[in-house]
């Protein structure tokens, strides 16, 4: 496909988008590059170079260091597209990873309509694979599987903001989903509006600290459970107002099925600035959004029955019906213990300096991704755990990292997870080292990056029921990488507290029996473990979840055991060797050396 070449964007928009990402303060010098630094020529290089510094966290790019070698991932790559397209800048992130230095990109990226593309018209739109997992789960009050988050605004005005709420509402279409349980299953379908009361002003005044906390919990609960499917709405905002001497705050509820944890970063960001340009007496004009949330639920429809995707069930079926020993046990409760309401989670954190270190550090170091070390230092410690060298998990992702995913969807609401099941080998006795061997390997090995499975078994009826029979994990994680702030620069609010994983009501049963979320949020690696306090202790899950930090940690170090031999069969997938013969292969060429 012909890309159309352009050299120049809108200069005064340039400027204005150079003076807003340059606000960012760089957070290290740039690396030791292979070649030396060469200034910006041109506008759109220099907006370019703005926006890695801003991005990468580094004073200085050149427009020919490689924006992956600086430290760029997927997810960062999505931070560029956003920014591109606040300006009209067409970056796509199969485009980004095609040309991966300023120079490159410069010269393939072009100016687009900056008017925002028309609403996305009503009307039904297929189920995605996530979207049938969650209905698959038979929860008894569906409605009641929401995130959320509070706020502590500065000032705002109760009637401006629901104003602005309405904005969001009108720019976002999956914010007007209504799903409809059919006789061929359940439906859903876009809204042409929302119609139904997504705002509440609460007053809270004359009462007590202790007892205004209360009365937010009190009306949280209420407000949760009070999404409706059906009718609804799916996003609720209450703004709790506490008296001239005490902070408001913003409660945000949104049901799972219409976000995900990136979703809040562009929901919140137009929430502010809709609210700023009402108070201001101004048109609201937000970000023009990307591709349409339809167009990728209708594409993966399409792909559920393409051969390509057939042919990967022969990988998947295997891998499922492979016997894999229970998880440990600390109390010996029946399954049907395993409640929402006896969900208890514990947060664990890399500290800034390691976060920057395994994923710009130890990945060079490695050979390896930044999911590569977190995976093998989880199979290293469940191994030790269970006493299995075996491990079945499920790995949840954001399709929007796929680095050939064909649509723009930096800027594009919804729940844009995949999933699929991951077995992977460990052994205690071996080290670290030779688990990440293990485990580079096996992923490389997974045919589309795992994105298919979902297709097949939830959107192919035939594959569908033959992987449904299997028995699946008893681990779920669910990776993020980079979320960013979810708070935007210049915000009249702070987070006070949120869980962007889905609260379903207290009777649910989990469908986990571990659930792990990890992000990068504020340069820290959070490390999210829920579990139930009906069949695992805390000092138990505690325990193993700063022990994988301490893998990661080993890790991190650069603790190269066998001889510093990190290399694997994936680094050289063209010489037909397996662990054991390039092993030796290098052994012999480190001797003659």
């Amino acid at each position: 496909t012909a890309i159309e070449r352009a050299n120049t964007l809108s200069q005064s928009r340039i400027v204005e988008a150079i003076d807003q990402v340059s606000q960012a303060k760089a957070a290290h010098p740039r690396p030791a590059m292979a070649t030396s630094y060469a200034a910006p020529r041109s506008e759109t290089e220099t907006w370019l170079a703005t926006v890695w510094q801003a991005v990468l966290g580094i004073d200085q790019v050149g427009i020919h260091d490689n924006f992956f070698e600086l430290g760029g991932d997927s997810v960062l790559a999505l931070q560029v597209i956003a920014r591109a397209n606040e300006i009209g800048a067409q970056i796509s992130p199969a485009l980004l990873f095609q040309h991966q230095t300023i120079a490159e990109l410069a010269a393939v990226i072009s100016p687009s309509d900056t008017t925002s593309p028309a609403e996305e018209a009503a009307g039904p739109v297929p189920l995605t694979p996530s979207q049938r997992w969650l209905f698959e789960q038979q929860l008894t009050e569906p409605q009641h599987f929401n995130q959320s988050l509070l706020a502590v605004p500065s000032i705002l005005d109760a009637t401006t903001l629901a104003q602005a709420a309405q904005h969001v509402v009108a720019h976002h279409e999956t914010l007007r989903l209504r799903f409809e349980l059919t006789a061929e299953g359940w439906q859903q379908r876009i809204a042409d509006a929302e119609e139904q009361p997504i705002f509440s002003a609460i007053d809270v005044t004359n009462i007590s600290a202790d007892e205004v906390q209360q009365q937010i919990r009190k009306h949280a609960a209420a407000l949760e459970a009070g999404l409706d499917l059906v009718n609804g709405p799916l996003l609720r905002l209450a703004l709790f107002y506490a008296g001239p001497t005490q902070p408001a705050q913003l409660l945000v509820t949104i049901h799972q099925l219409a976000v995900d944890a990136r979703s809040w970063q562009f929901i919140l960001a137009d929430l502010w600035t809709a609210y700023q340009q009402l108070n201001q007496g101004a048109a609201v004009a937000l970000p023009a959004r990307t591709a349409p949330f339809r167009q990728w639920a209708e594409r993966l429809a399409a792909q559920a029955d393409a051969q390509t995707t057939l042919d990967e069930q022969s990988y998947w079926q295997p891998i499922l019906e492979e016997w894999i020993a229970p998880l440990p046990r600390d109390i010996e409760s029946p399954e049907s213990a395993n409640t929402a309401g006896s969900t208890a989670t514990i947060r664990t954190t890399l500290d800034a300096e390691a976060t920057r270190a395994l994923f710009e550090i130890a990945p060079d170091m490695y050979r390896a991704e930044p999911l590569d070390l977190l995976l093998s230092a989880l199979a290293q410690q469940l191994a030790a755990w269970s006493g299995e060298r075996s491990l079945l998990l499920e790995l949840q992702q954001d399709a929007r990292q796929l680095p050939d995913e064909k649509l723009d969807l930096s800027r594009t609401a919804g729940w844009f997870a995949f999933s699929f099941p991951l077995l992977l080998s460990a052994d205690p006795a071996t080290g670290i080292v030779e688990t990440l061997k293990a485990v580079k390997d096996t992923l490389r090995q997974v045919p589309s990056r795992g994105a298919h499975y979902g297709l097949l078994r939830y959107l192919n009826p035939e594959a569908g029921e033959q992987l449904s029979a299997l028995p699946g994990p008893e681990i779920r994680l669910s990776y993020w990488g980079r979320i960013g702030a979810r708070v935007p620069d210049g915000a009249g609010w702070r987070i006070s507290s949120g869980n962007l994983s889905p609260q379903p009501a207290s009777s649910a049963q989990r469908a986990y029996l571990l659930e792990i979320d990890a992000f990068v949020e504020d340069d820290t690696l959070v490390l999210e473990w829920r579990y139930s306090t009906a069949l695992h202790q805390h000092a138990t899950i505690e325990r193993l979840a700063h022990l994988v930090l301490d893998g990661l940690g080993i890790l991190i170090k650069g603790d190269t055991s066998a001889d510093g031999d990190v290399y694997t069969p994936s680094d050289f997938p063209l010489s037909g060797l397996n662990q054991e013969d390039l092993s030796r292969f290098l052994s012999s060429v480190r001797r003659r050396s």
